[in-house]
């Protein structure tokens, strides 16, 4: 979590959507195995790794896709 002036509303948030995450069962979905907050740090999230490519080069593929150039500034 990006710690500052709005920590207690983003911690709320990241913790509803821990719970609705837990509580999705679809194979598109990874499983949530463990949540909690770090000794001395953030709230954490534990879900199964997922091998592919990254939400930044999945979103760069699209955007050379739909540019003329066939070039992004995402990269």
């Amino acid at each position: 979590l990006v710690r500052g002036q709005h920590e207690p509303a983003r911690a709320a948030r990241f913790r509803r959507e821990i719970g609705v995450t837990a509580r999705l069962d679809h194979p598109g979905i990874p499983p949530v195995y463990e949540a909690g907050v770090a000794p001395h740090g953030p709230d954490y999230l534990l879900m199964r790794f997922v091998e592919g490519e990254s939400l930044a080069q999945r979103l760069a593929r699209v955007d050379r896709a739909d540019s003329p150039t066939g070039q992004t500034t995402r990269e």
